[in-house]
Order: C-alpha cells, then sequence, then structure tokens
C-alpha cells in the first residue's frame, strides 16, 4: 500500500501518530493536506515496525508533547483516531527468486470455546471448513478435525506451556489465577527453534500489554508499580528473549478496550467494536497484511493470532467472529506452505452452563482442534504416506495438546535436517507419547490414565467420568465420610499446631489447649450429595 485515501475533509490538519519504538509513547505530527500525509505515512511504512499508526483531524485540542497514559487515553476516547495497519517493514529489494521450501506455521487461537460451542456459535466458520474436504473443492488440500481432543486444564497457560515447551506436571499445585506463573511461558522453545532457521516469528493478541493478563503475565512482565515507559521496554526485552520477532499491532488494544471502558477483553461487553468494526477484525486485517507480506517476498513464518472474545460468561460474544474468521479461512487457502491451525484450549469455564448442567462441565475440558494441511505441504517430502495416513486415523482417537506438540516439533526437526528435533522427555513417557506425535498412529484403546490432566478434569470419554448411579451409593457415601474425616483432621491437626505456639487461655495437655482443634465449630459432616463423578480406574484408599 502507497497511497491513503481520505473521505472528507479535514479544515484544519491531519494528525498521524506513530509509537515510538523506545519508550512506547504515540508521537503525533502534523500534516496539513492529504498529500503531506500519504508521504508521511509512506516513510514510515518503509522503516516503521510497531504495526500500525494512528490517524485523526485535528480540531484546535492542543497536544500535550509529554503525552502520557491518561492523555493519550482522551485523544482515543474524545477524536477515535483511526487505526491503519501497516505490513511488516522488509526490504523492498530482498525478495528471494525461488519460493521458499519450508513450511510456514499459523496458529489461530481461540480462548474458551469448546468443539460443541464452536459447531453451535460459527456456522459460516464450519461450513468454510467444509468446504476444504469437500468433493467439489479441485483442490487437494485436507482438513484435519481431531474429534477426541482432551484439555488438560480449564486455563490457557498450562495448554500454551505444553504446545510451545512439551511439559505440564499435573502433580503439581496450579499457580493461583490472579497470581503470576511460577515459570515464564517458554515460547523460545519452540518461536527460538525456529528463528534460528531464519524463520520471522509474530505473536498478536486482544490484551493491553500494560495490563496483567495475556503476553505480560506470561512472560513475568507485569507489575503496578512499573511506569508505562518502563512495561514498555521490559516487554520488549522479554520479547526478544522469547523470540518473539513483532507483536503486529496488539497495542491498538489498549486503546479499544479503553474505548469500551474495559481494561481487558474478559467478562467485558457484550460486544468490543472500534469505528465501526470488531476489535479482531482490525488485527486479522493485520495478519494478513503480514502473511501476504512474507508470502510475496517468500519469507518463511510461525505466525500465532489469540483471541479472547469468547472468554465471557454468557457463551454468546463468540458469534460476532463467526464472518470474519470464515474469510479468514478462505484466505489461508492462498497461502502456500502454510499449515494452518485453528484450536482453543478449553470450553467456557464459568457462567450459568457449566454451573448448572454436565454437559456444560464436560464441554469446560473438550476444545477444539483443527488443522489444515495445503496440497503443496502434503508434496514438500515432509510426510510419508504412513504418516499422513496418522494425521487422518489419528482424528478419531483420544489426543492431548501435548502430543500435537511434539507433532511441530517433529516437523521442524525435519525442516532443519534432524529426523528427531526432540526425543519425548522422561517425564512425558508416563503419557505414552511419541517423537512423532500425531504423526504415529495413536492406540484406540487409550484412556484418559494417559492424558496429563490437571485435576479438576473430567475426561471426554463416555463411560470414563461416570455419575453415581452407575455404582453403589451405599459405598459412595462410605467413600464421602472418609474424607470428609479427613478433612476435619487436617482442620484439627493444623489448629492443635497453632495452639502449641501460642496458648491464649485454658488447661494445656502436652502443650495443647483443652479447648479442642475446633475452638468454637463443630466438626464438618457428610449432608447430601449430588453430581457424584468418580474416576473409572483402580483406586485403593489406605
Amino acid at each position: 500500500m502507497s497511497q491513503v485515501r481520505c473521505s472528507g475533509q479535514c479544515e484544519r490538519a491531519w494528525q498521524l501518530g506513530l509509537i515510538d519504538s523506545n519508550n512506547g509513547e504515540i508521537v503525533w505530527s502534523e500534516h496539513s493536506t492529504n498529500s503531506q500525509l500519504n508521504k508521511a505515512i509512506k516513510t514510515a511504512m518503509d522503516s516503521y515496525n510497531e504495526g500500525y499508526c494512528l490517524i485523526y483531524c485535528f480540531d484546535g485540542h492542543q497536544i500535550d508533547e509529554d503525552t502520557d497514559y491518561y492523555t493519550e487515553k482522551d485523544i482515543w476516547e474524545k477524536h477515535s483516531p483511526q487505526i491503519l495497519n501497516f505490513p511488516p517493514s522488509l526490504d523492498h529489494n530482498s525478495a528471494k527468486q525461488h519460493k521458499n521450501t519450508n513450511v510456514n506455521f499459523n496458529f489461530i487461537f481461540i480462548d474458551s470455546v469448546s468443539r460443541h460451542h464452536f459447531y453451535r456459535s460459527l456456522p459460516k466458520t464450519v461450513k468454510m471448513l467444509d468446504n476444504i474436504n469437500s468433493q467439489h473443492n479441485r483442490r487437494k488440500d485436507i482438513l484435519l478435525d481431531y474429534q477426541l481432543f482432551q484439555a488438560v486444564k480449564s486455563r490457557t497457560f498450562e495448554t500454551l506451556q505444553a504446545l510451545f515447551a512439551g511439559f505440564i506436571d499435573p502433580y503439581k499445585k496450579p499457580f493461583r489465577t490472579q497470581a503470576m506463573p511460577d515459570v515464564k511461558l517458554d515460547i523460545d522453545s519452540m518461536f527460538g527453534k525456529l528463528q534460528s532457521l531464519d524463520y520471522h516469528t509474530l505473536w498478536v493478541e486482544d490484551v493491553c500489554p500494560y495490563w496483567e493478563w495475556g503476553l505480560s503475565k506470561d512472560l513475568h512482565v507485569y507489575k503496578k508499580k512499573l511506569t508505562k515507559k518502563q512495561l514498555w521496554k521490559k516487554f520488549k526485552k522479554s520479547l526478544k528473549q522469547s523470540s518473539i520477532e513483532s507483536v503486529g499491532n496488539t497495542f491498538t488494544s489498549c486503546g479499544i478496550l479503553s474505548v469500551n471502558g474495559h481494561p481487558d477483553p474478559f467478562h467485558g461487553p457484550e460486544k468490543l467494536c472500534y469505528r465501526g468494526q470488531h476489535q479482531h477484525e482490525y488485527q486479522l486485517d493485520y495478519l494478513k497484511k503480514y502473511q501476504t507480506t512474507m508470502q510475496g517476498h517468500n519469507e518463511n513464518y510461525l505466525s500465532f493470532f489469540e483471541t479472547n472474545i469468547g472468554h465471557e460468561d454468557h457463551g454468546l460474544r463468540v458469534q460476532f467472529l463467526d464472518t470474519a474468521l470464515a474469510e479468514y479461512v478462505k484466505f489461508t487457502q492462498n497461502l502456500y506452505h502454510t499449515i494452518t491451525v485453528i484450536f482453543s484450549d478449553h470450553g467456557n469455564a464459568y457462567g450459568s452452563y457449566i454451573e448448572e448442567s454436565r454437559e456444560g462441565r464436560l464441554e469446560a475440558f473438550h476444545p477444539f482442534l483443527f488443522v489444515i494441511i495445503p496440497e503443496d505441504v502434503q508434496s514438500m517430502s515432509l510426510f510419508s504416506a504412513a504418516e499422513l495416513n496418522a494425521l487422518i486415523v489419528n482424528q478419531q482417537r483420544l489426543i492431548s495438546v501435548l502430543d500435537f506438540h511434539y507433532t511441530i516439533t517433529y516437523i521442524i526437526g525435519k525442516i532443519s535436517g534432524y529426523e528427531v528435533m526432540e526425543p519425548v522427555s522422561a517425564f512425558n513417557q508416563q503419557f505414552n507419547v511419541t517423537e512423532a506425535g500425531l504423526l504415529q498412529v495413536i492406540s484406540e484403546h487409550r484412556t484418559c490414565s494417559l492424558i496429563p490432566r490437571v485435576v479438576p478434569n473430567l475426561c471426554i470419554c463416555a463411560g470414563y467420568d461416570v455419575t453415581s448411579e452407575d455404582h453403589d451409593f451405599d459405598f459412595d457415601f462410605i467413600l464421602a465420610q472418609h474424607f470428609v474425616g479427613v478433612i476435619n483432621n487436617e482442620i484439627q491437626s493444623q489448629r492443635f499446631s497453632d495452639l502449641s505456639k501460642s496458648v491464649k487461655g485454658g488447661n494445656q495437655i502436652n502443650g495443647v489447649s483443652d479447648k479442642g482443634g475446633f475452638g468454637k465449630c463443630s466438626r464438618l459432616k457428610v449432608g447430601t450429595m449430588k453430581n457424584i463423578q468418580t474416576n473409572k480406574i483402580d483406586v485403593s484408599i489406605y
């Protein structure tokens, strides 16, 4: 793009806002004519790599040269600047003479949407995906729909850690939702391998990096006491350490969310819009520009796009994604040498549907995974006939994101010239995964015992997690009595320990107050039992 067509007239002057790469501040420049504005934009596009610019007509409102966060917010709310996405800045004379023979990776991640909810809410996208495998489609692309994709946990961090780093520990106590993860999200484990192979890497998400969620949390960047400038520098440093070359137009999320009156998209308004477009439309538009540019220059890339549009209580907002996502799926058919992955981490984990129905609770652990293998990728000698067949067969086998991790690293290994890039770790061997992942047929007898599930977690297989109606109710009551007794013993033990250190009145027997372990409270007793679910594996109780 070399021209900007402006509808209407600006009586005073155009304001062009570009992010200062050194401190994250938006620097504004004034241009009295469309011609001057076009020239400034073209100059910025040739050397600028922050993903976008802002444009609005100057109406006499004074802009402070020391623009701070609040003044910037004021500009978004009072002037509604137009967002203009830039393609990535590449050397326009460096286009390779021959098409790159390596495969590109295109991840589309939709948070908090189950497989069933995807089919319920996105009919246009489903139809577009179905067309890929249609007998009327002359192309020989393959759409893979993994129907038994078991969630490892109903949270994003553990899912992405398993995807990128191949690690999830179902025995470790998870970090609290409001706390920072114990370790950083190890994006570099995958991105770094590809960057060393001369790949470009992109991460775009709809969360503001100046807030406490998204990449800012995953990479241990956010601290409330840090200034905007400090957060910017720390964020940029963490991106480099994670081998993320660009975050595209992610920072537009700060302004869009601010205008909508929310710091993040979670549990937010019924829709997130700006100047007549949904937030995800701006980001998918950027993704198209990025991939078109990379393709035009024969550059290899890994792109990761995350939308949290489904991360809300009612399950309705994701419907607004349908039209744009369907159009994007159609767009991907024009990308060569590109594997496209559309997936989620879990279903809706909050709201009345999960709280009031067993179906909702089960859906929380049944995400979706679609993989598009274009015809030209199939002919790249990356996969043998047996491996392609395994990809197809495994659509009906029980899998997790850990299997998919090894699928991707196996492909990366072939790209780099090694048969095996990442052998299965000693820890992961207990989950019966292989270094080939889904490129090797998985046993049809696999159960959730071999899936790394962080509790609480329901198995999506029929008959694995069952209700008390299938069991002896008396035995269930005995178990309930036992475990309530365990809780009582733990309460009493902790209180005895506290009283031993500091007894405030009462007689003491061996350093313990005779007031008892529960103080003024009664011991817990089993009241009623309902919605009992037991795991269909052998359990011994001592």
